[in-house]
């Protein structure tokens, strides 16, 4: 009887050149899977930020009731909290008077101009909303003098004017108003997997404005 003894290295000696194989063919889809955790691992934080700036900007409109300033504030505590965007811009902010709780911002505000000068918004049908551009949020403009509702008397527009704070309702016998504020981001891709290398953003708050006491 023969026997026949077999090296067990030699079993694995022509192994080599497969695994090397495998792993050219996992490699890539190894990268494209840490890539895509990356990339949308910084949309979600961005949606993060965008969410709570717009809750906290709503609770600041809420509580500015219907003085003069209501919007001014709003939008400065909007684009303080959004500071910590990561690859993304403020496309722009909408103010708007909603007839319910959490209810989303008129079409037509939705599709107002924002180009050429402030302001920008809709007054008409029963629709009242300021949409304010990117260019509007600079701390620049943020001043009071461009926050003044002067289209109720004389004298420039204020950019306000679409929907100045000072006739919102915040009576105590009466229904206040809702306030809502819509935001809009755009963020920039970093891996160049996003089709179109950006993506846009979007989140609302709407909060029933404190009656004055």
């Amino acid at each position: 009887m023969t026997t026949v003894v077999i090296d067990p290295a030699s079993r694995f000696r022509g192994d080599s050149g497969a695994i090397l194989t495998e792993l050219a063919l996992v490699m890539p889809l190894l990268v494209l899977l840490s890539l895509g955790i990356f990339e949308y691992g910084f949309i979600l934080r961005n949606s993060n930020v965008l969410a709570n700036s717009v809750q906290s900007a709503g609770r600041t409109a809420a509580q500015s009731k219907n003085t003069s300033t209501a919007d001014l504030f709003t939008l400065q505590n909007f684009m303080a909290t959004t500071a910590k965007l990561k690859n993304a811009t403020v496309t722009k902010v909408i103010i708007y008077n909603s007839t319910v709780s959490g209810g989303a911002p008129p079409a037509a505000c939705l599709t107002a101009s924002i180009t050429g000068s402030a302001p920008h918004g809709v007054n008409a049908g029963g629709v009242n909303c300021s949409v304010y551009s990117a260019a509007d949020l600079t701390p620049a403009n943020l001043a009071t003098g461009n926050f003044n509702c002067t289209a109720l008397g004389v004298g420039t527009p204020g950019w306000d004017k679409n929907w100045c704070p000072l006739i919102r309702d915040a009576g105590l016998t009466s229904q206040p108003d809702y306030v809502g504020v819509y935001a809009v981001i755009t963020y920039t891709g970093i891996t160049g997997l996003l089709p179109g290398k950006t993506m846009t953003l979007t989140d609302r708050a709407v909060n029933r404005i404190e009656p004055n006491i």
